[in-house]
């Protein structure tokens, strides 16, 4: 497509989004991404008000929504298991953005193909580790992720998202091991043998404790990490083998009350000047290849990074329920 009928198509849709008004995602987990999309939208697009719900539960409420008669939402926000829990209800419809086929465009996975369910995978979150420089000497910081077998990561110098959570970034890292012919099951056991702390929770506060120095390193940590706790003696590392990583998308609500808002909003995630803006700002890999970003940290390019399929989405529950669990407990 070329860039002139990207612009028509994105001004027809922009006139018709006016006339509805109103936009209604469910997902954002993140303020800072909030306030992003928030002041994209009114400097791009003035007359759509956004309206967002922030909960781990979307599937179940739009579930109860709909059930009720209420059609709501017009997008969701965030991983592969909820879209693809969404899809399997038969919520969300397919929307290939007129963006992701303009002329020149690379991408580290196809948006709205990736995945054979509705999604478009805007950003990818690689998995690394973060680590407080204070407690770690620079001869004991891990280059790759057998280093944390080392003596000197024992006894609780290590907080984990559990291994054994379900839809948790812990369980399909662990999984991305154990599928791993280098790492499996054995660092695994190698790893719970440290004892490091295990947590099933949000990431935000083990993120600050490892900023305080209550922790030496947390895993798996993402890139955006670092401006959660800006100024603190905090260090992301890429391990010479990445762990994984997860494609962060958005999917289209079929009977999306605002549809062409919806259709507006997916294209605007993966325009180059957004993708730009949520990397500067929060640090998220960008999925367009070639975008500044603020950091090399941030960057995918030429990194051995593998992006988990819908195969992988799809066994990442089951496998942290199951395999997770019995290393790990539960």
């Amino acid at each position: 497509m070329t860039t002139a009928e990207e612009a028509a198509w994105e001004k027809q849709t922009y006139e018709a989004a006016k006339n509805e008004g109103k936009l209604v995602v469910y997902g954002f987990w993140n303020p800072d991404l909030e306030k992003v999309t928030r002041d994209f939208l009114a400097e791009k697009y003035p007359g759509i008000e956004l309206e967002t719900l922030t909960t781990t539960t979307a599937t179940d409420k739009i579930r109860t929504e709909r059930q009720t008669g209420q059609f709501v939402v017009d997008a969701y926000l965030g991983g592969g298991t909820t879209a693809l829990g969404l899809a399997d209800l038969g919520f969300t419809e397919k929307f290939a953005p007129p963006a992701e086929s303009l002329a020149g465009s690379q991408w580290k996975v196809q948006p709205s193909s990736y995945m054979s369910f509705p999604s478009v995978v805007y950003a990818i979150q690689g998995k690394g580790i973060l680590i407080n420089t204070t407690l770690v000497p620079k001869d004991k910081e891990p280059k790759k992720f057998e280093d944390l077998l080392d003596p000197f990561w024992s006894g609780k110098k290590i907080v984990m998202d559990h291994p054994g959570r379900g839809g948790g970034p812990g369980g399909s890292w662990a999984r991305w091991v154990s599928d791993t012919p280098t790492l499996g099951r054995t660092f695994l056991e190698g790893l719970k043998a440290q004892n490091p702390v295990l947590d099933a929770g949000s990431a935000a506060p083990d993120i600050d404790a490892t900023a305080r120095g209550e922790y030496a390193a947390y895993l798996p940590a993402y890139p955006s990490s670092i401006p959660q706790v800006p100024g603190a003696p905090v260090k992301f590392i890429w391990p010479e083998q990445t762990g994984g990583a997860t494609p962060t998308m958005v999917a289209m609500m079929k009977d999306a009350p605002h549809p062409n808002a919806a259709k507006l909003y997916l294209n605007m995630q993966i325009l180059p000047e957004y993708q730009q803006k949520i990397s500067q700002v929060l640090w998220i890999s960008p999925n367009l290849l070639g975008v500044a970003v603020p950091d090399p940290i941030v960057s995918l390019e030429g990194r051995n990074v593998t992006v988990d399929t819908e195969a992988d989405t799809k066994r990442n529950t089951n496998w942290a329920n199951t395999i997770g669990k019995e290393i790990f407990g539960q």
